[in-house]
């Protein structure tokens, strides 16, 4: 998975995620629309379970999906997707996207790029972990929204920064350690072939929901989910259990603020 929209120089962002040269190419700020659905999903959820049903319960047997940051194709969700679809396209800067066989075409673009030649071409978006790499969210999310048909759905898969792993990273970006701290708790073999600097600019349901708005989305639905297993392989075994108590806690307080992963449903 490529990291979209990361180089484009934009940065520094404000407290709700917009970089200095974003509010001075026009956007406007919108509110939080009230009701917003989001719902804390029971203990045991598997994240790519989920999106497969949100997907399934939006996607035809004749949509068109586009696959933001499909990469190589080492994650096995658009496989389970494609049966439920017409046609799958996928996008990344990447070169790897080339020897994707899950996707019916490729493009080795950023979104920012491919948007305007497949404008309201789109049925689906998905973008799975891929938010917390977009070092400028606004010409992203705009791209996003560009390439869905009116109506269309945009599916996002991204870590939580309210969780302690994704508010841990967040603080290792802002202090500048983030790339010396991961050297240290993953093999190296697997960062370079599949990682990407972090950039946590939208990441949690106040944020994405202002910076969607604000990029023309019309509505919001979020599904908050805390599986340990994701976050154990990061840790030494005999802190195994922090994920685990935290995912009770989660749970027993009926916080879906504090769940690790959020997956977010935007409408066109």
């Amino acid at each position: 998975m490529r990291a979209l929209g990361e180089g484009s120089g934009r940065g520094w962002c404000g407290s709700d995620g917009v970089s200095a040269s974003d509010r001075h190419s026009g956007w406007q700020p919108m509110t939080r629309p009230h009701g917003a659905e989001s719902v804390l999903l029971a203990r045991g959820a598997d994240q790519f379970d989920v999106l497969h049903q949100m997907v399934a319960a939006h996607a035809a047997a004749d949509s068109i999906v586009l696959d933001v940051g499909a990469g190589c194709g080492h994650q096995d969700y658009a496989g389970r997707l494609k049966p439920l679809v017409g046609h799958m396209v996928g996008v990344d800067p990447s070169p790897g996207i080339l020897a994707n066989h899950r996707l019916d075409e490729r493009f080795q673009s950023t979104l920012e790029e491919f948007a305007p030649t497949h404008r309201h071409h789109f049925d689906v978006v998905v973008a799975s972990y891929v938010l917390e790499h977009v070092s400028s969210p606004m010409p992203f999310l705009v791209a996003m929204h560009e390439c869905l048909k009116p109506g269309g759905s945009a599916f996002i898969l991204t870590p939580n920064t309210f969780h302690y792993f994704g508010g841990s990273a967040y603080v290792a970006r802002r202090l500048h350690i983030d790339e010396w701290v991961i050297r240290r708790i993953r093999d190296h073999a697997t960062l370079d072939d599949h990682h990407f600097r972090l950039q946590y600019h939208m990441n949690s349901r106040g944020r994405l929901t202002r910076l969607a708005l604000r990029a023309g989305f019309r509505t919001l639905e979020f599904r908050m989910l805390d599986e340990p297993g994701i976050y154990q392989p990061y840790l030494p075994k005999k802190l195994n259990s922090i994920p685990v108590v935290w995912s009770r806690l989660v749970h027993r307080l009926h916080a879906p603020g504090l769940a690790g992963t959020l997956l977010a449903r935007l409408e066109a």
